[in-house]
């Protein structure tokens, strides 16, 4: 077995590197799964290779009996997308999470996926002067209050709420901005959560249910939860248990997406549907929880294991 982890090369729109340079000072994008796959791989003896999409003159590798797409962000590697697609036609390579999967998961295209019981707040992407995004606003029919982000920003980086036109003071980010529709999905005890789960083959993983007191939650929300015994039981109810509504539409989008493995990032709304914020490839299974933060959050390592194996498992079958 022989195994390929192709990386993409981003755009000219998205390469801050300007003038000459060598191919290995280009930043390539990836997953950081990446390092638990390379080594599932070396422990059952698999070789690898590195496919980097993008890389000036060409590369010779020996022929993979799976490729393993890590290239998720559509919109910052499109063009890398596009050359592994055309590599995967012209040598037959079976692929896993396929570059056409990868597009109709991107956060411009998530929202045309439908499934029943969820909602993804609709996204478009403003390419122009950052003066004339409140027309592009008004134009693609968004509604306020608005999010904007970053093409190709994961974890909230660079992620900014404006609730009025008149508070959309000029903003300036390389490649433009990413516009959403804000849904308000504040439980009923005025907390807000955010739950994640993996999709591996068609099984789900559940990986965290986090729970703060502002909208935008990421893992420094965490802070919330020290010292409120009732919050962390709930997550840990939540990790321990599995079928349900949630599990039901999510089920649904993921097999509509098409990705062989993904992550989605999610909230539930007050009439009990699936609101998601993002639905991708990219997601860490091991090295998320610092050594000193262990004893308190170890426990949302627990399935790491049975993860990685699963994917092993669809690389093998895939082959």
């Amino acid at each position: 077995m022989r195994v390929a982890f192709a990386i993409g090369r981003p755009d000219p729109i998205f390469d801050p590197t300007t003038g000459a340079r060598k191919e290995d000072d280009v930043a390539y994008w990836t997953s950081a799964i990446l390092k638990d796959l390379r080594e599932a791989c070396a422990a059952r003896r698999w070789p690898t290779d590195m496919l980097l999409m993008g890389q000036d003159g060409g590369q010779e590798v020996r022929a993979p009996d799976v490729v393993v797409n890590l290239i998720s962000e559509p919109l910052v590697c499109d063009q890398a997308l596009t050359l592994l697609a055309g590599n995967a036609a012209r040598h037959g390579f079976k692929v896993l999470n396929t570059p056409a999967a990868t597009r109709r998961a991107g956060r411009v295209n998530l929202a045309q996926l439908k499934a029943p019981g969820v909602v993804i707040p609709r996204t478009t992407w403003h390419q122009g002067l950052a003066r004339d995004l409140a027309g592009h606003i008004r134009d693609a029919g968004h509604r306020w209050p608005v999010l904007l982000r970053p093409p190709g920003a994961h974890g909230s980086l660079g992620l900014i709420k404006v609730d009025a036109e008149a508070e959309l003071a000029p903003r300036e980010s390389r490649g433009g901005w990413l516009v959403s529709d804000f849904h308000d999905f504040r439980s009923a005890d005025g907390l807000w959560r955010k739950y994640r789960v993996i999709s591996v083959g068609g099984k789900l993983f559940r990986r965290h249910l986090i729970i703060g007191d502002q909208w935008n939650i990421t893992g420094a929300a965490r802070a919330f939860m020290v010292g409120k015994p009732a919050l962390i039981d709930e997550e840990k109810a939540f990790l321990a248990a599995s079928g349900g509504r949630s599990e039901r539409a999510l089920s649904a989008l993921f097999a509509e997406a098409g990705l062989d493995f993904a992550v989605a990032d999610y909230a539930r709304d007050s009439a009990g549907n699936v609101v998601v914020f993002e639905l991708n490839g990219c997601f860490q299974i091991s090295g998320s929880i610092p050594a000193d933060k262990r004893e308190r959050w170890g426990y949302l390592d627990e399935n790491n294991a049975a993860l990685v194996a699963a994917i092993m498992d669809l690389i093998a079958a895939r082959a």
